[in-house]
């Protein structure tokens, strides 16, 4: 009977384990219609509004800081880089871009630099200083994309401006120029994009909306979940949080686990 305990112990607390690694992540959006802030589970789509309103009119870009954990937006109807603040939903101007924004994307590399990019009026890509705001032009060359995300050190983006379709592009961080990578392989209305902790690439497409995964190295988009939100609802921007890092009371659940299931092993052996 000891034996089966242990045995029983240390499969519960393992899959426990699994069940916290295997959640699908977390992201943030907000809907333009309403200028709400959104959590959402990008598993199921189920959508929570957060605080009665962002306070700025079209917030289309959103992303993490690294190290900080700050979500910084950029509102294309003020031209203005803004925090927001997860829990309550408001947004805090830092300040103006200084530049026409619109169908705008925003992306932090793994260094904390933060790019911009502008589908339309001054369209382009653009590095943004994170203390003051102030956008800097880097290049319109290749198709503009209007949503940016970050795998590593490589920068991404999806673009209506291609060759034929909608599809995935790269961005040299250096000079700004963009290169298609491959075709969606879907219509989009604009949207959001950002990796997973996994390196999973997440795309909302914000006319459905609905939740695509993308292949990285083809551009190809498959559907995912269908976002639970008001028929009048309009999800732009995308900015998934960061993984929790394991705290001591887990790995020692985990290790635990294990020693369990060595210890059932070793005495059924015997």
């Amino acid at each position: 009977m000891k034996r089966l305990t242990t045995f029983i112990l240390g499969l519960g607390l393992l899959a426990g384990l699994t069940g916290q690694i295997q959640a699908a992540p977390i992201a943030f959006s907000v809907d333009t219609n309403s200028d709400r802030f959104v959590r959402i589970d990008l598993g199921t789509g189920t959508t929570t509004f957060i605080g009665s309103g962002i306070g700025f009119d079209d917030v289309e870009g959103l992303a993490f800081q690294p190290g900080t954990g700050i979500l910084f937006g950029l509102d294309d109807s003020s031209d203005q880089l803004i925090t927001v603040n997860t829990t309550t939903g408001v947004g805090t101007v830092v300040g103006t871009l200084g530049s026409n924004f619109s169908e705008a994307g925003l992306g932090f590399d793994s260094s904390g630099t933060l790019f911009a990019s502008s589908d339309l009026g001054d369209n382009g890509v653009y590095t943004v200083n994170p203390l003051t705001g102030f956008a800097t032009f880097l290049s319109s060359t290749g198709p503009d994309p209007f949503a940016l995300a970050f795998d590593g050190t490589t920068l991404f983006g999806t673009s209506d401006d291609c060759t034929g379709s909608d599809c995935l592009v790269t961005v040299n961080r250096t000079t700004g120029v963009s290169t298609e990578v491959g075709p969606l392989g879907i219509s989009i209305d604009q949207g959001g994009l950002d990796f997973d902790s996994n390196g999973t690439l997440w795309f909302f497409d914000a006319g459905a909306p609905s939740v695509y995964t993308i292949n990285k190295n083809t551009g190809t988009a498959t559907a995912g979940s269908t976002i639970s939100c008001d028929p009048d609802c309009r999800l732009e921007p995308l900015a998934i949080k960061a993984a929790p890092v394991p705290e001591p009371s887990t790995m020692i659940l985990l290790g635990t686990g294990l020693a369990g299931i060595i210890a059932w092993r070793r005495k059924t052996a015997a």
